[in-house]
């Protein structure tokens, strides 16, 4: 159900990228085996306790499971084959990464149920994996639609469980850095701010009714996630480290918010305006941003970028009211 929603809203804002995909000569086919490709290597992080770069290539390997039929739709080349292909590959990345799991010692007994093995639950994973798909499968061949069955599918499935494996200091990390950008080793608040913007923009098409209070809940959201997390991001990481950048993404969240509910036009040009203005005042930090980041903890981390943000958001109030605007 929620990749079915998905899909029918990325499918219309990725159509151009899969068509540009399709024109440098890239077929479905071969992103399908090359997601095997990818699955084989993050297993191969995975059986080896590599945590991090199994979940993040794990992650690709997820995309490239939606990126084959995406260029199939752009393209017109959806076909049969195609499609049995996609279908069977899928099966065995379900096995390699089961498979990893029970070789690699990650599976353990659940408590209270230790008579049964954690290699069993896999087992008993895997073959619900398979069921799912064959039961779809059965369904559709009588003619009974199945899209609209469920909560997720196996790319929202392998994303949970990747965040559940060595679950909670993955999971910080992938909440402090908003889904890894944090981890960019160059400018990884920039990486941030540019993730922020895209959310923002896809909310401001799809929700755009709601666009500009939902943002703000978000910040309001992500600001009291921030400060739970951020003792844990220091003391791994020191003192204010980049790779929190949940800052950046709650300062664009408040600009844009406001832009939004004040119902300024963010045209193309705006846009690129308002996200180079946040960059420049979370560099140069004008008062009172310099004196908020001395705060200690989380909100030392967090409310500089605030204070830049609503300094973005005067800017550009100002530019529109006079007409400045290019």
């Amino acid at each position: 159900m929620l990749s079915k929603t998905l899909k029918e809203s990325a499918g219309r804002a990725l159509e151009p990228l899969g068509k540009g995909i399709g024109k440098l000569g890239i077929k479905p086919n071969h992103i399908t085996i090359a997601g095997l490709v990818l699955t084989f290597y993050a297993a191969w992080f995975l059986y080896n306790k590599d945590i991090y770069y199994a979940f993040l290539i794990g992650l690709i390997a997820s995309l490239f499971d939606g990126a084959d039929g995406l260029v199939a739709r752009s393209t017109g080349t959806s076909s049969i084959k195609g499609g049995y292909l996609d279908a069977v590959i899928d099966r065995y990345a379900d096995c390699i990464a089961f498979g990893t799991l029970i070789l690699g010692g990650w599976m353990n007994p659940i408590q209270g149920l230790d008579f049964i093995s954690g290699e069993m639950w896999a087992i008993a994973a895997l073959a619900g994996a398979f069921q799912t798909s064959y039961s779809r499968a059965a369904a559709e061949r009588l003619g009974i639609s199945q899209e609209s069955i469920g909560i997720i599918e196996r790319p929202e499935r392998w994303f949970l469980l990747g965040m559940m494996t060595e679950s909670k200091d993955l999971l910080r990390e992938g909440i402090v850095s908003f889904f890894f950008l944090g981890r960019v080793p160059v400018a990884p608040g920039t990486f941030g701010s540019l993730g922020a913007f895209g959310l923002a923009y896809l909310i401001s098409i799809y929700l755009s009714d709601i666009a500009g209070f939902l943002l703000l809940g978000l910040a309001g959201i992500f600001y009291y996630v921030g400060l739970q997390v951020a003792p844990w991001c220091e003391e791994k990481f020191g003192k204010d480290p980049s790779i929190f950048v949940l800052d950046e993404v709650i300062g664009a969240f408040i600009t844009l918010g406001f832009l939004m509910i004040l119902s300024i036009n963010l045209d193309s040009s705006l846009w690129i305006l308002t996200f180079i203005a946040s960059r420049g005042f979370d560099v140069i930090k004008i008062w009172p941003a310099k004196d908020l980041e001395g705060i200690a903890g989380g909100h030392g981390i967090m409310l500089d970028d605030i204070a830049a943000g609503f300094h973005t958001l005067i800017l550009v109030l100002l530019l529109e009211e006079f007409n400045i605007l290019l």
